[in-house]
């Protein structure tokens, strides 16, 4: 069935949205979001398989934190290309969003080293977990993937090898 635009915009929120900019002693500011992240540095970008919602295009679409708005991607139906991605794809078939978390790994480890790979995962799971109760809440399911074929996977989000590769995936 459809799903109202308004349940999709909660659920984004929930998952990376931006809440407010706060000062720090320094007198610089940040902006504070929905989950913690180590060292403020949110290294997650958001992308989104969509279908039937209200007001949308199916397609793929990248969740602009700032203007808490979605660019589209790509257009069409992508489900046959994400069958060969997720183990789990028969139970998301008919899901109206696949949410997946994938990591810049860098701006964590610039600041980390190999601990920041660390605190990226921390971070997908914060996310995923505010998705969780955001679907809750809306009366909606939910399921969280961590299986799936990254390198299928990031090649249809068209991320580079390396350098960004998605961690963590929600239905």
């Amino acid at each position: 069935r459809q799903m109202p635009m308004a349940s999709l915009s909660a659920i984004v929120a929930a998952a990376y949205g931006a809440l407010d900019f706060a000062a720090m002693d320094s007198g610089e500011t940040f902006l504070r979001r929905t989950v913690p992240s180590g060292g403020g540095l949110y290294p997650l970008e958001i992308y989104l398989f969509l279908q039937r919602i209200d007001g949308m295009v199916d397609g793929l679409y990248h969740y602009d934190v700032i203007g808490h708005s979605l660019e589209l991607i790509l257009t069409g139906n992508k489900r046959a290309e994400l069958q060969a991605a997720f183990y789990s794809y028969p139970f998301v078939a008919e899901a109206n969003v696949i949410l997946c978390h994938a990591a810049v790994f860098m701006r964590s480890q610039k600041k980390y080293g190999p601990r920041g790979y660390r605190y990226v995962l921390l971070e997908a799971g914060h996310s995923a977990q505010n998705i969780c109760l955001a679907a809750t809440e809306l009366g909606l399911g939910s399921l969280c993937m961590g299986g799936f074929v990254d390198s299928e996977l990031n090649r249809i989000l068209k991320l580079a090898p390396q350098e960004e590769g998605v961690v963590y995936s929600v239905a």
